[in-house]
């Protein structure tokens, strides 16, 4: 379409390059930040970051989730926050067959979530999406952590057909 000059936007897509259409899509670093500075304001100081992105410097199939943890890095540095051992990332995503599919979404969380579980003072935790939130929830349950220590938990989407309603919804910018 594009080199047919036929005008196109994608919506929520993450193309790039020459001949690449118009895009309209969040601003994940923004939604990072807004999700870093509301925890902040209500007193948390060690706030963790949940991905899905892989630990490679350029993941294509989840961007997404690595312009969150910028946002959420930026806005805890200018706070005057530590970072360090904070972000809990997917050791291995090959073993993961449909990395799009809601179900390997939840399993590659709460994987990475074991770890997040056993850090000592996390107090909140900002999840890439729903799916990495219901990750953590299952984390948490199968912890022997009481509930009254659970981190607070905020995502930027909505998991609709969730059992868990402990999850703090932020919509993106």
């Amino acid at each position: 379409m594009v080199r047919r000059e036929i005008p196109l936007a994608v919506f929520n897509e993450n193309h790039a390059g020459d001949g690449a259409p118009d895009l309209v899509n969040f601003d994940d670093e923004k939604g990072g930040r807004q999700a870093a500075r509301h925890f902040l304001n209500l007193g948390h100081r060690k706030i963790a970051f949940l991905g899905l992105n892989s630990h490679q410097e350029k993941d294509e199939l989840f961007p997404w989730p690595a312009r969150r943890e910028t946002g959420w890095g930026r806005m805890m540095r200018e706070a005057g926050q530590e970072t360090e051992g904070l972000v809990f990332r997917p050791a291995e995503r090959a073993l993961y067959r449909n990395d799009l599919e809601q179900s390997s979404q939840i399993a590659m969380a709460y994987e990475t979530s074991r770890q997040l579980v056993r850090t000592p003072g996390v107090t909140a935790v900002i999840a890439a999406n729903a799916n990495a939130a219901e990750g953590l929830l299952q984390a948490l349950r199968a912890s022997s952590m009481p509930h009254q220590r659970w981190p607070a938990i905020i995502c930027s989407d909505v998991l609709t057909n969730s059992p868990s309603f402990a999850i703090n919804y932020l919509p993106l910018p």
